[in-house]
């Protein structure tokens, strides 16, 4: 399974991942999905319960969130990123959530055309900067 988070998230070590992955496994407002190929981990979804803002929807609204959707460039467009998303789906509104959200980066079309697909609407774009200080 780390294997397939280190392919998704480039930028972070796997030591943070693997901290952060136990902290998802032992949270009750979290979902983590594998799929298989024969013994072969192929994709991963997480889907969370989200109690803080989420773009585009009201403050009393109860939101899972699509934190993430990976299948390994070999398996892609054989319905497994599909099937993930519908069982995170599923998964929030048997927790009452009647908002199912995401995002994706601007620049990323092939995740953008995926969303789309399943049914979401996009609600925003933002770009975000930053500015190191130089400290005197």
């Amino acid at each position: 399974m780390t294997g397939l988070l280190t392919c998704l998230y480039t930028d972070h070590n796997p030591q943070e991942l693997r901290r952060e992955l136990k902290d998802t496994l032992e949270s009750v407002n979290d979902l983590l999905l594998l799929a298989f190929l024969d013994d072969y981990p192929v994709g991963l979804a997480h889907t969370s319960i989200r109690h803080d803002y989420v773009e585009g929807a009201s403050t009393h609204e109860r939101c899972a969130y699509l934190e993430a959707i990976y299948v390994d460039p070999d398996f892609r467009l054989q319905g497994i990123a599909r099937g993930l998303t519908c069982r995170c789906e599923e998964w929030s509104h048997a927790r009452d959530c009647r908002l199912f959200a995401s995002d994706c980066e601007l620049d990323n079309k092939e995740s953008e055309d995926f969303h789309k697909s399943m049914g979401f609407q996009e609600v925003s774009r933002n770009i975000h900067f930053i500015k190191e200080i130089e400290l005197r």
